[in-house]
């Protein structure tokens, strides 16, 4: 079975071989969601919230999930790489499932109107302050106070944050 006295390893690893039997079977995969209920999750994130991105990145994520439509054939319809738009879709789907951006969505009718685009360029948009400061015509610190005046109406999150956890020679990690 070994190949040195007192060593366990086997040698034979064919399939007929006793020590192949010996072997556990690998593990399987382990995934926290079924793949149906999590193309069901997407189906129902893009539903509710594609209305709320730029009409493009709608019509993208639209045929991409709800009519299936694959890819190569996006990518052929747009022009791009099969890459960049797979890379497209995902980016989009990651931002529709951020917990900031369906609060936003939920605050934007009662956010005073000055502050609205702003809301809608940077969070629900996903740009970065230099686009938003170049579509909407305003400078980037207006933006950058828009941006905090947005997220100080957000709800907090609610458990603990980082600064709440006591770390090593606080005085809270001192007196425990």
């Amino acid at each position: 079975m070994s190949s040195h006295p007192g060593s366990t390893h086997p040698v034979s690893t064919r399939p007929g071989s006793s020590a192949a039997a010996a072997r556990p079977p690998a593990p399987l995969p382990h995934y926290s969601i079924s793949r149906p209920a999590w193309q069901v999750a997407r189906r129902r994130l893009v539903t509710a919230h594609a209305d709320l991105l730029p009409p493009e990145d709608a019509a993208l994520l639209r045929a991409a999930v709800l009519q299936r439509t694959s890819h190569a054939a996006l990518a052929r319809l747009t022009g791009r790489s099969v890459h960049a738009v797979r890379r497209r879709c995902t980016r989009l789907l990651e931002r529709l499932a951020m917990p900031r951006f369906a609060l936003v969505a939920a605050l934007l009718p009662a956010l005073p109107a000055h502050l609205r685009p702003s809301a809608r360029a940077l969070f629900l948009h996903g740009r970065s302050l230099t686009q938003a400061s170049a579509d909407l015509d305003l400078p980037i610190a207006t933006l950058r106070r828009h941006r905090r005046a947005i997220l100080a109406l957000l709800p907090r999150r609610t458990g603990p944050s980082v600064a709440s956890v006591p770390t090593h020679g606080s005085p809270a990690a001192d007196a425990a």
